[in-house]
């Protein structure tokens, strides 16, 4: 391609190599698209949709998803400050930043959208390690709790004495199981929703309210796992992985129902 219709010579470079280097650090970091969902659950889909720009020990960046015809990630070289020119290629990209110097924003050449910058706790990457920590916590109470009934039964090795106690275990169990239903039915719902777009419209609508109250009966049950850990870690006669286990499904509740909310799973509202 480049025989028949060559790109226009290559830019002056106007930055020395070791501001390339600092200001590569500089702008490596998550961003987060303007064209997002931002007021509703479809925020979600939001934050699957963050890229990460990096920087080598030269400057030269790479930016996740971004590839060229050959499936390789673009590169793209400094030169001027905080613009960047593709290497072997025409394209730009542009950062700017707030009046303490700190980069903000990326902006494509045309600039018809622009990426934000994400603080770290807001990244795919730490709520991925949190949320997905937990659920997979979750996951495994609800699948070894059967297990773990059979076991204490063959055994004849009651796990409590008093009723107050098993209600407690019981419950905790319940909510490990709910957390999964939250995150799963909406996933479940718009996967079907690419093949019948009809589940979409009105008929989704009892759907959303029935999880919206289903959330907060979820969130009521996360203060129940926290009573449960503060009560199983008095308990005598109970092993370390135990009182630990039950701290971090209390811990892990309590990020689970941060997220519902900030993600919007708990709102009232039918739009999507």
């Amino acid at each position: 391609m480049n025989r028949y219709f060559p790109y226009p010579t290559e830019s002056k470079v106007d930055v020395d190599a070791s501001t390339q280097e600092s200001d590569g650090r500089k702008v490596s970091g998550v961003y987060d698209g303007t064209r997002r969902g931002e007021t509703t659950f479809l925020k979600l889909l939001a934050l699957l949709g963050q890229f990460k720009v990096s920087g080598d020990k030269d400057g030269i960046l790479t930016v996740e998803g971004n590839k060229n015809q050959s499936g390789e990630l673009k590169k793209w070289k400094e030169i001027a400050p905080l613009v960047y020119n593709e290497v072997d290629g025409s394209e730009r990209i542009a950062f700017r930043s707030d009046a303490s110097a700190a980069v903000t924003e990326i902006l494509p050449f045309p600039a018809i959208y622009e990426g934000q910058r994400v603080p770290w706790y807001a990244s795919k990457t730490f709520v991925g390690v949190v949320i997905g920590g937990n659920l997979l916590l979750a996951l495994l109470t609800v699948l070894l709790w059967p297990v773990a009934v059979v076991i204490r039964k063959r055994y004849r090795q009651p796990l409590f004495t008093t009723k107050t106690d098993r209600v407690l275990y019981f419950v905790s169990r319940i909510v490990c199981l709910g957390e999964l239903v939250l995150i799963l039915a909406p996933i479940i719902a718009f996967s079907q929703g690419l093949e019948h777009i009809v589940i979409l419209g009105d008929a989704i609508n009892p759907w959303l309210q029935a999880l919206h109250i289903f959330g907060w009966f979820l969130m009521a049950g996360v203060v129940l796992l926290i009573i449960a850990a503060i009560r199983f870690v008095r308990l005598p006669r109970h092993g370390l992985w135990f009182q630990a286990h039950a701290i971090l499904l209390a811990i892990g509740g309590i990020a689970f129902g941060v997220f519902a909310w900030q993600y919007h799973l708990l709102d009232a509202s039918l739009r999507f």
